[in-house]
């Protein structure tokens, strides 16, 4: 793990995520990675940018292999951890726009996939951090997480079989994949 502080934020690097990102780097000859890249760090200084704005600037920043996590000072009201939540997808969304105005088609596909991809409903993206805040409101932590646990297993499990499909008819793993990476963090990752 690789350790370092700037701006009084802490950050860390799992050797196994620099491994993978290097890998995809070395076998990518169409530049989805580098946009990929570009705009996971876009996504996640937009919740950077709100978590300052609200006085709560991030603890820690980590880049594990089931994702980029992000820990707040202090915790926030519901309104703002919702709009924390949803700034990131809000930022690949101007993207998105900035890409189809200049003709930049990679980058639009990119922000666009990201901007849905982050708004599902598991419990380690932003769309599931919504749904688990929303589900706070009305029930005990307990019974939040096993819900959000439940939906983020059947997500994962759904885009498993729709990535069978693909594999099958059209050679393509990533959505096969996507949903192992799902269940590999609802078990595995940190919320």
């Amino acid at each position: 793990m690789i350790r370092f502080k700037i701006f009084g934020v802490n950050f860390s690097i799992s050797f196994l995520y620099i491994c993978l990102v290097s890998i995809f780097l070395i076998y990518d000859n169409s530049g989805i990675v580098m946009w990929s890249i570009f705009s996971s760090l876009f996504h996640e200084s937009f919740h950077i940018i709100f978590l300052c704005i609200f006085s709560a600037r991030p603890k820690c920043v980590c880049f594990e292999l089931s994702g980029i996590k992000l820990t707040k000072s202090r915790e926030l009201n519901f309104l703002q951890d919702i709009i924390v939540l949803i700034s990131g997808c809000f930022g690949n969304l101007i993207l998105f726009f900035i890409c189809c105005k200049f003709n930049i088609r990679i980058g639009a596909v990119v922000n666009l996939c990201l901007f849905a991809f982050n708004l599902l409903p598991s419990i380690t993206l932003d769309g599931g951090q919504i749904l688990f805040r929303i589900f706070e409101n009305f029930f005990d932590f307990s019974i939040c997480l096993k819900v959000c646990f439940i939906i983020s297993i059947c997500m994962a499990i759904f885009l498993m079989v729709v990535g069978t499909v693909l594999i099958i008819y059209f050679k393509n793993p990533t959505l096969f994949f996507t949903g192992i990476m799902i269940m590999f963090s609802s078990f595995f990752g940190k919320f």
